[in-house]
């Protein structure tokens, strides 16, 4: 599993103010000792010196002085990045998020079932649920969907092309790679199996090397029967890459984002999502080449290579996985009330008080006030943003958002507090006292876990008679 921290809400508020305030009393010591340097008498009285003061009274208030001047000084540039934020906030909020967890899933069919003859479809954000060593549950949704087929692999290897014959005209193929698929029952009664996605899994030099390989030296690939024989050729857009196109996306993005700033952010955040590749098959075609049966439970999948990998570069049946996705621990949810008074300028977001130490909020969705149980709700627009069209239909109040470290030592990551202005900027006007607001926020685990701090508890009931479970690979 990749764990990732922004770093800009990283220092608390008490770790920086103590940076201030030793930066702020060790200038007023400097100045102090070359005022009675260049003025001993009136320092004489005053008793200052170059590390302290003997007069107690005299060094508290130089202690306090230097408090109030870090804290003036604290509050003065920790306003400077609001600015910057906001206007990230607008255009790219996406750069302002914490990434949440993620790692990559596996969904198997129990191999003790019998009679499945077609694929079950798991659709994109299907949830899942995972324990972590502490005993708390995380939350998890698939990014990509699965097809999940009852087959295997149970064979991949390189292996020489002296033992294909069809290869003996073929002197540009330099080496073969082999992946062996097999099935409980009969090849010919899967019915709609035209294509299978792989994920190449292993450490980050084999993974790199093999999807290279695969991408940029694969002369041509194709279907072996069981038997041997002629093999059924496929085309040569056979083999296509997994995590470009829209809707597989991982992160949540804006849709005013540009679709490269998506793909770079991910590469660089969970490169692993990429490690996909598509397969066509086009079952029909190789089902009726010479060699294959209907009744065959076992078929070769095989990609003539025109490179030789590097001697390191050694795979075995688990390095290519069926039925995987990427799964984030990301979701949706709506955070505890805010009564809304004159009394404060902000208000803390707290997506779950009973789970505070765990619990992050990612993003704002949206955020809807009442003034009373009885009434509708009614969503409030945020302050800063491409228009405010909603003014002209009565909108009165807008919120804000601030994120900034937590101040508690004992809960990573940030906390958020929303404030409610005019287009006046004047601070709850139009927010009525007995208003409530619940904002929408999608929030996640404050904890990176890694693949080995999480077991997975969700098991998947399929329709009829198949029935799975999955697990972390990643």
């Amino acid at each position: 599993m990749q764990p990732f921290r922004t770093g800009l809400f990283m220092t608390t508020d008490q770790e920086s103010l103590l940076e201030y305030y030793n930066r702020e009393l060790s200038y007023l010591r400097r100045m102090g000792a070359a005022f009675a340097e260049q003025y001993p008498k009136i320092a004489g009285r005053l008793e200052l010196e170059a590390d302290q003061c003997p007069d107690p009274h005299i060094e508290r208030l130089i202690e306090s002085f230097a408090f109030l001047t870090a804290r003036i000084q604290h509050t003065l540039e920790s306003e400077f990045p609001q600015l910057s934020s906001t206007l990230l906030g607008v255009l790219y909020p996406q750069f302002l998020n914490p990434v949440p967890s993620m790692t990559i899933a596996r969904f198997d069919a129990d191999p003790t079932r019998t009679g499945i003859t077609s694929g079950h479809l798991i659709p994109k954000n299907t949830p899942l649920f995972a324990l972590s060593e502490q005993g708390n549950t995380c939350r998890f949704r698939t990014c990509y969907p699965v097809m999940l087929w009852p087959v295997t692999v149970t064979y991949a290897g390189f292996e020489s092309t002296d033992q294909f014959d069809f290869l003996d005209n073929a002197p540009n193929t330099a080496l073969v790679l082999r992946i062996r698929i097999e099935t409980p029952g009969a090849i010919g009664d899967l019915t709609g199996m035209h294509r299978l996605r792989f994920y190449i899994s292993g450490d980050r030099i084999l993974t790199n090397a093999l999807y290279e390989l695969i991408f940029c030296h694969v002369q041509r690939a194709a279907v072996l029967p069981k038997k041997g024989g002629r093999p059924a050729f496929l085309s040569d857009e056979a083999v296509l890459p997994v995590g470009f196109d829209e809707g597989e996306d991982v992160l949540p993005y804006p849709p005013n984002a540009h679709r490269g700033y998506r793909l770079l952010h991910e590469y660089f955040t969970f490169p692993k999502k990429f490690l996909f590749f598509d397969l066509d098959l086009n079952q029909a075609d190789f089902l009726n080449a010479q060699g294959f049966s209907p009744d065959d439970q076992q078929f070769d999948i095989l990609f003539m290579l025109d490179q030789m990998p590097g001697e390191r570069l050694v795979i075995d049946r688990n390095t290519f996985c069926l039925g995987c996705s990427p799964v984030i621990n990301l979701f949706k949810k709506v955070t505890d009330p805010i009564r809304v008074t004159r009394r404060l300028p902000e208000y803390p977001l707290n997506p779950d008080s009973r789970r505070e130490k765990i619990t992050e909020i990612h993003s704002i969705l949206s955020v809807s006030a009442s003034a009373d149980a009885r009434d509708g709700s009614t969503e409030v627009a945020p302050f800063f943003s491409f228009n405010h069209k909603m003014e002209r239909k009565g909108q009165q109040a807008f919120w804000h958002a601030n994120r900034m470290g937590h101040d508690r030592k004992d809960i990573p990551g940030t906390r958020m507090h929303i404030s409610f202005v005019d287009l006046d900027s004047a601070a709850g006007r139009h927010c009525h006292t007995r208003q409530t607001h619940c904002p929408d926020t999608s929030p996640s685990e404050r904890s990176r876990f890694m693949a080995s701090d999480i077991t997975l508890v969700t098991e998947l009931s399929f329709i009829g008679q198949k029935q799975g479970k999955s697990q972390f690979i990643a």
